[in-house]
């Protein structure tokens, strides 16, 4: 049998260790990331620093290993679950997207989306009076009316400023609320949907008198009195002769009570 040269040995050696390399590298190659898959979790990052009310794009976010102990119980798993989705909360660059900083699926607001397209939501300060002692509630409807006291020798007057409003919220309880349906005593606000001049015309309200809300039935009447005007009585007769001959004595006037006034038309 002819013997290897040693020359020749040595080539085979060298072959010999390389592939022993490479067979050793591909193996620990693969056991890594098992090894590191197991301590780790894949959760979705902001790939940039993400203002309220955005829309997740694919160029915000990105996949990334986190280990386990850091990753955040809600944070997203993958892409799809965030693009589309709106951002309520500021988020920094490398933050992982959780559930609770989103609004939903392309939703900027829940409470926005409630409000009537040709609506603005405007805010009033109630109380336990004023506000129906707590009984109006979200998707209700009210009516308002302003009353403005007697002053420099004029009788007061009380005007039906608007009529069937409709209610978005009561304090921070909102139409989408669970509790939504449940008295809200303790509320010192309601939030209306009106129209630019109806929000301006009760604003005015506000300044010339005292407003208040009352409360509409599920089912009201057909009648409407909007802008009636009802002006208080009670004002005293001039000076008249007494039926003893006296003078002076003040006698009540007939006119007690109060005056309604719709557009042209008067009633007593």
């Amino acid at each position: 049998m002819r013997k290897l040269s040693p020359k020749v040995l040595l080539i085979l050696a060298a072959i010999l260790s390389v592939v022993c390399g490479i067979m050793i590298y591909s193996y620990l190659s693969k056991a890594e990331p098992k090894e590191e898959k197991k301590n780790t979790k894949s959760v979705v990052v902001a790939a940039m620093d993400i203002a309220p009310g955005t829309v997740l794009t694919d160029k915000m976010v990105r996949l990334e290993l986190v280990p386990n102990n850091l990753a955040q119980p809600d944070a997203l798993r993958t892409l799809p679950d965030a693009v589309g989705k709106t951002i309520r909360m500021p988020v920094n660059s490398g933050d992982q997207i959780t559930r609770k900083r989103l609004n939903g699926n392309g939703a900027t607001n829940t409470f926005v989306n409630s409000i009537p397209k040709d609506k603005r939501a405007v805010t009033f300060s109630v109380d336990d009076i004023s506000g129906v002692a707590g009984f109006i509630r979200p998707s209700t409807r009210i009516d308002v009316v302003c009353i403005q006291g007697a002053k420099n020798g004029l009788p007061s007057v009380g005007r039906l400023v608007l009529q069937n409003v409709l209610v978005l919220a009561v304090g921070s309880t909102d139409m989408n609320s669970v509790n939504s349906a449940k008295k809200n005593e303790a509320a010192r606000t309601l939030t209306l949907a009106l129209d630019p001049r109806e929000a301006i015309q009760l604003r005015m309200a506000q300044q010339e008198g005292k407003v208040s809300f009352m409360l509409r039935p599920a089912k009201p009447t057909e009648e409407e009195f909007y802008g009636a005007t009802v002006v208080g009585g009670g004002g005293m007769a001039p000076a008249a002769p007494a039926a003893s001959g006296g003078e002076g004595v003040v006698r009540p006037s007939a006119n007690h009570g109060v005056t309604v006034i719709r557009g042209t038309n008067i009633s007593r």
